[in-house]
């Protein structure tokens, strides 16, 4: 499953949403992108489950080096892999240990009955507290330092789509590096970025000084910091 030439909006309004963890899952599924498939990151520490199925915007970059998380309403749970098209209605402000973590929450274009939902205002309060307290315990029970910011409604989605998917697109072009470590590296042409090679281990690294990312990572596998 190749995501790369899949845009994050296919049309002004709506996403396209790869759904990874099913609603009422403990599973936590990831994204493999080097394999093209899903895979088990872990199980949940505490009993909750999913509230909504979940997964992420393809091709856009959050600051937690991961795409832009996202939820969507569905009437029944679908399966990991399944892409979505949808409308978001919302975001759910966090940070995570420091990093901003925001929350896309949508509704599929397909489900008829959710046509006339376009704002989190017409989904019910109570249920929006559900979502905000399940990601606060399960993440704190991970040991991890969760602060919940809050809701937003649809007006806000657009500038943070935007500027996840710039960040997306900077990490694509060519930009001065800065050695990371002072160890033996080879220079190193790879899919138009200029990347050393640690001769030592085989895998490269170097700081993308305008997203200020620490890149890591196999020749066809680089991952982020």
């Amino acid at each position: 499953m190749d995501l790369s030439d899949l845009p994050p909006s296919p049309s002004p309004g709506l996403v396209n949403l790869v759904v990874e963890i099913p609603a009422g899952s403990r599973n936590k599924y990831e994204y493999f992108s080097s394999a093209g498939i899903m895979a088990l990151d872990r199980v949940l520490h505490s009993s909750v489950r999913y509230p909504f199925d979940y997964g992420f915007i393809p091709n856009t970059l959050a600051e937690d080096g991961a795409p832009l998380d996202a939820m969507v309403v569905m009437e029944e749970p679908t399966f990991a892999g399944c892409l979505i098209q949808a409308r978001p209605i919302g975001v759910l402000d966090m940070h995570d240990s420091g990093a901003y973590d925001g929350k896309l929450l949508c509704v599929p274009t397909a489900d008829p009955r959710q046509r006339e939902i376009n704002t989190i205002k017409q989904i019910a309060q109570n249920l929006l507290e559900d979502v905000a307290e399940f990601f606060r315990t399960y993440k704190s029970l991970e040991g991890r330092v969760i602060v919940i910011d809050g809701w937003r409604d649809y007006d806000a989605v657009d500038e943070l789509l935007k500027k996840e998917f710039d960040s997306f697109r900077v990490i694509k072009k060519p930009h001065p590096i800065m050695l990371e470590y002072n160890l033996n590296f080879i220079p190193y042409q790879h899919n138009d970025l200029d990347i050393w090679r640690n001769s030592l281990s085989g895998g490269i690294s170097y700081h993308d000084t305008e997203t200020n990312l620490i890149i890591h990572g196999g020749i066809d596998d680089i991952w982020y910091d």
